[in-house]
């Protein structure tokens, strides 16, 4: 059997591949490890293994390893099952730990995966979703040849619903659900459906979200019906829609790389047009810290369809710019309150700063709105030229004729996505 020292740099490890997955999907900024803390009696405990914290959202993490003894590969004896068994159960009652540290005054500070403050409203949390992600080794760090999954996958008879993913299935989800909005969409789902008896209780968790992605209608109807669907191995069949999917999510990746570029770049010093100091609606420089946590919610907030959207506006304003001309364009996305403008202009970089400002203003009086989220690149390569981020705060109370004509002028009639 795997020595305890061994044992536990094995634990560590898939702890480390779990929170790297959800850093990697959810980014950095709202995934915090190994929350600590304490006790009446004095006694320091961990809240969970790893969390994402989003706004009003939770996701706790158990990450739980079982080393198999050696010479255990084709076949599972009954008391390692009955270990497995009970490790999951320990899973289960430590989420009780961290609802009790989320009530706790003196919980916190929490630091995310970038060594930063995370910040978090404390109280119940309006969305909690509760994962458990466990992996079964050999004592050389290797899988064994069969596949162990526990008899119920998704406790949905619990006032929260419990899922429970083994490392290899949560590895294949995050590649297929790698934004925050979609991940928690698919939970939502899937829980309903085991709840309503939709689906077999050992069904595979890509398999249902390729019924829900490629079979809604399907999903639809049986949630209407009350009708257990039979999806074993619907993944397999839908590969080629999975290949057309994934092809057209391409230029999404724009904004992720985005949100990643503006961290690399925050805190580093930016030439900046006089004019930009001294508008009241943008509260922080661009470049600086500050603009960087304040700007990358409204961008984690976006699906993958959404940051699709917004990736190919910026493209063809960028087409469009080549022949030395700004050109720009606004987006409003229903299920958000802000506004995005997308800009594309030759020129000196801090010359965008203050266009960027403008037209920020106008589209906000144009759609009325509160906030506009504003993106800036020359008309080459975005990675080549750089993007600038800024966001613009507009009191509609006090509306502006001039600015008011202008958005009549410079934008086209509302467009909501």
């Amino acid at each position: 059997m795997a020595s305890g020292l061994a044992s536990n740099e094995l634990g560590i490890a898939v702890e480390d591949a779990v929170a790297t997955l959800c850093s990697n999907s959810f980014f950095p900024d709202f995934v915090a490890r190994s929350p600590k803390y304490r006790k009446t009696a004095g006694q320091e405990k961990e809240a969970a293994d790893v969390l994402t914290v989003f706004g009003n959202t939770l996701i706790a993490l158990q990450v739980k390893t079982r080393i198999l003894p050696e010479g255990i590969d084709a076949d599972l004896p009954e008391v390692e099952l009955a270990r497995f068994t009970r490790m999951l159960g320990r899973a289960l009652d430590q989420f009780r730990a961290l609802m009790e540290a989320w009530r706790d005054p003196a919980f916190g500070p929490l630091l995310n995966e970038r060594g930063l403050p995370l910040n978090f409203k404390r109280g119940e949390p309006k969305r909690l979703f509760l994962i458990v992600v466990y992996a079964v080794l050999k004592p050389d760090g290797k899988r064994p040849e069969f596949d162990l999954r526990c008899t119920k996958t998704c406790h949905s008879e619990t006032p929260i619903p419990i899922h429970i993913f083994s490392l290899s299935e949560f590895t294949a989800l995050l590649r297929m659900l790698d934004t925050l909005p979609d991940f928690l969409l698919y939970l939502e789902t899937r829980a309903a459906l085991h709840e309503l008896n939709i689906i077999p209780t050992l069904a595979n968790p890509l398999d249902v979200w390729t019924l829900a992605t490629f079979e809604r209608a399907r999903m639809v109807a049986a949630l209407e019906n009350k009708t257990l669907l039979d999806i074993d191995g619907l993944m397999h069949r839908h590969q080629q829609s999975v290949a057309q999917l994934e092809e057209a999510e391409k230029p999404s990746y724009l904004i992720d790389w985005l949100i990643h570029e503006l961290h690399a770049g925050s805190g580093k010093t930016l030439a900046l047009d006089p004019q930009v100091a001294g508008y009241p609606g943008l509260t922080e420089a661009p470049g600086s810290m500050e603009a960087y946590q304040r700007c990358i919610p409204y961008f984690a907030q976006l699906n993958r369809e959404e940051r699709g959207k917004l990736a190919r506006e910026l493209f063809i304003r960028i087409e469009r710019s080549r022949d030395g001309s700004p050109s720009f364009g606004g987006l409003k996305f229903k299920d958000h309150e802000e506004g995005y403008l997308v800009l594309a202009a030759p020129g000196p970089r801090k010359g965008r700063h203050p266009l960027m400002i403008s037209l920020g203003q106008v589209l906000a009086h144009r759609m009325k709105l509160h906030r506009v989220v504003c993106i800036g690149t020359g008309p080459g390569e975005p990675r080549d030229d750089g993007c600038d981020v800024l966001a613009v705060e507009v009191d509609l109370s006090r509306p502006s004729g001039e600015l008011e004509g202008f958005a009549a002028e410079w934008f086209g009639a509302p467009r909501t996505e």
